[in-house]
C-alpha cells in the first residue's frame, strides 16, 4: 500500500487523482462567502501526519454527505481532492495553497492511535503586533488571555441587518488589554453572571482561535467572524499554563464596562505612519501583488462608470476607471450604503421586486467620483478583471484630482445619469446586464458600458446609435488621447465608428440632424 504524502510536497501542479493524505481536520468552519443569507462553502484547518498545517474549503453539499466522517474528532485519509491557489480572505494560516475537497473526494476514518496529532492549534499572538505588524483589516490571530470586563448587549445594524454587539475585554501578561467587538450568536456563548463569580476565586483566561483585527476611530482592536473559536476549559493545558502566571489578585470581571473603563492598548505613532495609504494610479494597482498580511494600504481615485447587476446581500460591485486603467472595486456593509444612501440588502430586495432590474438608486451612482482605499490582495489574478476590496471612501482632494483625466472630471453626473436611463422610458424594458463585460445592449444601456468595452474588451461590436456614445467619446476622443497600452482597443473602436461614419452620411436628413443636435449638446 503507498504512504501518504505529506502536505508540504503539494502545489499546484501535483496529479492528486492516486495520492492520499492523512491527518485530522481540527477546526471546521461556516466560510465568509454568505449570499442572501446561504452559506456555499465551510473552511477547515488541516493538520496531516507529519504535523504540517494547511486551510481547505469543501462545498456545503459535500460537507453535509461528509459530515459523518469529517469531524473535529477523527483522523481520517482523504484521497480524489485538489490543490488549488490560496484566494482565501480570512486565512488562519500563511499559506500559498489550500485544500479543496470536491463530491469526488472520499474520507476514510482511520484508528486514533494511528498519528498523535493534536486536536487543537494555536499560533498565539501578542498584543504588541496589533496595530504594528498585524494591521490588515482580514488578518486573522489567536490570543490567550485574561477576561477583565465585559460592556452591555447593544442592538445595532450589520449590512442592512439586525443584529447584536458587546464589547469583551481583556489583558495579556504584558498588562496590555484589547477590547474584543463580540457579533450576533457569539454573544451567547459567555454566561456573564457564571464568569463573573469565577473570577472571584481566580482570573477567568480564555484562548481565542481566529479573531479578525478591526481599527475603529482610530483605535485597533479585535473581532469575532466566523471562523472564530473560544475555549474557557480551565483544564485545557495552555489555559491551565497561562493562569499559572497570572496572580491571583481577588478582581472580579468589571461588568457594564466600556472602553474609558480600561487604558486601551493602540497602535504607536510610528506604526500609524506606516499604514498611511500610498497613492496609486488604477495602473500601479494592478501591478502590485496585496499581500493580505501586508500592513500597507493603497489610495486612487477613480470614477465609477459602471455597476455590477448580481446583488449579494452585503456588497455591491463596480467598475472604476482612471487616466490609466480599469478596476472593479466591492464596496462591503458600510461602504456600498456610504456611496449608494442604502444597505446591499435593501437594493437586492428592491432588484427580486421588480424582475431583476436594477434599482434606480444603484444607477444614481455612475459619474461620482472619489478617493478608493483599498487593502489586502486582489481577488483575482486575471489581470483584464482585477477586483479589489474597498476599506475606505473619501471625497477627492484638491491635490489628487489631477490623477483623473480632465474629460471624465468634465462630465457631470446628472446627464449621465438621465443618459443611462435611471428612470427607463415607457417604450423599452431595461435588462441590466449581468457582468461587466457584457456588449452595449439597448438605448437605455449606462453610459459605463460604452466606455467599459473600450477599455477593457476591445470589442468591434457595433455600438447602438444613441445620444450616450457622445458622452463616452469625450473621454477618450481620438487615438492621441487614449493612453499608451490601451491604443489598439481605440483604434479598433475608431476604426469602426469610421466606417460608420460613411453610412450615417447617407441616412435620412432627419436622423442626421437629430444626431448633430445631440452632439452640440
Amino acid at each position: 500500500m503507498d504512504p501518504p504524502v505529506p502536505v508540504k510536497t503539494l502545489t499546484l501542479l501535483t496529479d492528486t487523482e492516486n495520492l492520499k493524505i492523512h491527518g485530522r481536520a481540527v477546526r471546521i468552519w461556516t466560510a465568509a462567502d454568505a449570499r442572501y443569507g446561504r452559506v456555499y462553502n465551510m473552511a477547515f484547518l488541516f493538520i496531516d501526519h507529519t504535523g504540517e498545517k494547511i486551510q481547505g474549503i469543501i462545498p456545503v453539499p459535500d460537507y453535509q454527505r461528509l459530515s459523518t466522517v469529517f469531524t473535529e474528532e477523527n483522523i481520517c485519509e482523504i484521497t480524489r481532492f485538489t490543490m488549488d491557489t490560496s484566494t482565501i480572505d480570512y486565512q488562519v494560516i500563511k499559506h500559498p495553497y489550500i485544500l479543496s475537497l470536491t463530491r469526488q473526494t472520499m474520507i476514510t476514518v482511520l484508528p486514533q492511535d494511528l498519528y498523535a496529532i493534536p486536536r487543537n492549534c494555536f499560533d498565539f499572538r501578542s498584543f504588541r503586533e496589533i496595530g504594528v505588524t498585524i494591521t490588515h483589516l482580514k488578518a486573522v490571530m489567536d490570543v490567550i488571555a485574561r477576561i477583565v470586563g465585559f460592556s452591555d448587549v447593544r442592538p445595532t445594524n450589520s449590512g442592512g441587518t439586525p443584529s447584536r454587539v458587546q464589547g469583551m475585554y481583556l489583558t495579556d501578561n504584558g498588562g496590555r488589554t484589547v477590547e474584543v467587538a463580540l457579533w450576533g450568536n457569539y454573544i451567547d456563548y459567555f454566561n456573564v453572571p457564571e464568569l463573573f463569580e469565577r473570577s472571584k476565586q481566580a482570573p477567568v483566561v480564555i484562548v481565542c482561535n481566529s479573531l479578525q483585527i478591526k481599527y475603529w476611530r482610530g483605535v485597533y482592536g479585535l473581532k469575532t467572524y466566523s471562523g472564530t473559536h473560544f475555549f474557557l476549559d480551565p483544564s485545557l493545558k495552555e489555559i491551565a499554563d497561562y493562569q499559572a502566571l497570572i496572580p491571583r489578585d481577588g478582581k472580579p470581571i468589571t461588568l457594564h464596562a466600556t472602553s474609558e473603563t480600561f487604558n486601551i492598548h493602540s497602535a504607536t505613532s510610528s506604526a500609524l505612519q506606516r499604514t498611511d495609504p500610498i497613492k496609486v494610479t488604477l495602473q500601479q494597482l494592478g501591478s502590485l501583488y496585496l499581500d493580505p498580511y501586508n500592513e500597507n494600504k493603497y489610495q486612487s481615485a477613480a470614477i465609477i462608470m459602471n455597476i455590477n447587476n448580481r446583488l449579494d446581500w452585503y456588497k455591491i460591485r463596480v467598475q472604476v476607471v482612471d487616466h490609466t486603467w480599469n478596476a472593479q472595486f466591492v464596496l462591503l456593509g458600510r461602504f456600498g450604503e456610504q456611496v449608494v444612501g442604502m444597505s446591499a440588502q435593501a437594493l437586492a430586495a428592491l432588484q427580486q421586486q421588480n424582475n431583476n432590474k436594477t434599482p434606480d438608486q444603484l444607477l444614481q451612482i455612475i459619474g461620482k467620483k472619489f478617493l478608493f482605499t483599498v487593502a489586502g490582495k486582489q481577488r483575482t489574478p486575471n489581470q483584464e478583471n482585477r477586483c479589489y476590496t474597498v476599506v475606505n471612501i473619501e471625497e477627492i482632494p484638491e491635490e489628487m484630482l489631477s490623477l483623473l483625466p480632465q474629460p471624465i472630471l468634465e462630465i457631470d453626473a446628472a446627464p449621465l445619469i438621465a443618459s443611462s436611463s435611471a428612470i427607463p422610458p415607457q417604450n423599452h424594458t431595461y435588462t441590466p446586464p449581468n457582468e461587466f463585460t457584457d456588449p452595449p445592449q439597448s438605448p437605455c444601456t449606462p453610459a459605463g458600458h460604452t466606455l467599459i468595452d473600450k477599455l477593457s474588451t476591445g470589442t468591434t461590436t457595433p455600438p447602438h446609435d444613441d445620444p450616450k456614445d457622445t458622452q463616452a467619446k469625450r473621454l477618450f476622443p481620438s487615438q492621441e488621447d487614449a493612453p499608451e497600452h490601451l491604443t489598439k482597443n481605440v483604434r479598433r473602436r475608431l476604426e469602426f465608428e469610421g466606417s460608420q461614419s460613411k453610412t450615417t452620411q447617407s441616412a435620412t436628413p432627419t436622423a442626421t440632424s437629430s444626431k448633430e443636435s445631440v452632439q452640440h449638446e
